[in-house]
């Protein structure tokens, strides 16, 4: 599924400064390339999604050594951070294989992004009883979860209309409950809802007078949906340049009015704008470790 750091509800409240479509059909197209576009800058893994996700046999290379030399045991997942590790398989032929579903025997190093079998039984050259092996290469399956976990604390919402309040994050944690405050006092689960895709909270008995605030847990690091919304906004600009009949226009006089387009701005000039690009330089995937 590919993955949309931006839903056009959120994305219709961050005031782009643009003429927005009626429908929010025309707007997850843009928005989709966007995200799809904020991978590709960061080089991210083919199907990564930013807000984390589970991965099932991921195939590695796995050098295990002989009796003559170390291998390495270690496996470094494409996709990160890694969260958590649920198997790791080693296949040693077609119909031969060791596995280890136990995660209490899988060490992650979260840091350095590896993870490594360390209930198998090894002696000072390999695996036991692999000395006598030729020496092959073996291939390593894992399954794990990778992406972030961030938190808010009280932080205040912002009133979308009326009793409807809006985070500064989107796509919540399910399984950690919202807290939600008026006044600094915890409310009831029966005093509001929450929508946990779209980072928002209503609240009954809502008094504008009041300071509302939410604790939460997301996934999704802000700059990664900040920059998604600049790529989106150059995505739809130029959209209605062309639909105009100004696409590739350079320069256009009449009388005292007087209408350029300037090389270095727009969609066809660079695939990410400079503001998008100083957001994500962080998330490089070759920064990651």
């Amino acid at each position: 599924m590919t993955a949309t750091y931006l839903t056009p509800k959120r994305y219709r409240t961050l005031g782009s400064g643009i003429a927005l479509p009626d429908t929010d059909a025309e707007l997850v197209p843009a928005l989709t390339v966007a995200s799809a576009m904020v991978n590709t800058y960061c080089a991210a893994p083919v199907d990564h999604d930013f807000r984390g996700g589970s991965v099932t046999d991921e195939q590695h290379p796995w050098e295990s050594g002989n009796a003559w030399r170390f291998g390495s045991s270690r496996v470094y997942p494409y996709h990160k951070p890694i969260r958590s590790a649920s198997k790791f398989q080693v296949d040693i032929t077609n119909e031969q294989r060791l596995t280890l579903d136990d995660p209490v025997g899988l060490y992650i190093n979260k840091v350095e992004g590896w993870i490594e079998p360390v209930a198998l039984a090894l002696t000072s050259g390999a695996l036991f009883g692999w000395s006598i092996m030729p020496n092959i290469n073996l291939v390593a399956k894992v399954d794990y979860e990778y992406g972030w976990r961030f938190t808010a604390t009280d932080e205040q919402l912002a009133s979308v209309s009326g009793g409807e309040l809006q985070a500064l994050n989107q796509f919540w944690f399910t399984d950690t409950p919202a807290v939600i405050k008026q006044d600094g006092n915890t409310l009831s689960s029966s005093q509001y809802t929450v929508d946990s895709i779209e980072g928002r909270v209503t609240v009954s008995g809502y008094d504008s007078a009041s300071v509302y605030a939410a604790t939460y847990e997301y996934p999704l690091p802000p700059a990664i949906s900040q920059a998604t919304g600049l790529i989106a906004t150059d995505i739809l600009a130029q959209a209605g340049v062309a639909a105009a009949g100004l696409n590739g226009l350079s320069y256009l006089r009449v009388e005292e009015i007087e209408i350029r387009q300037s090389s270095t701005i727009g969609l066809y000039a660079r695939p990410v704008n400079a503001a998008a690009a100083m957001l994500l330089t962080p998330y490089i995937y070759q920064s990651w470790g």
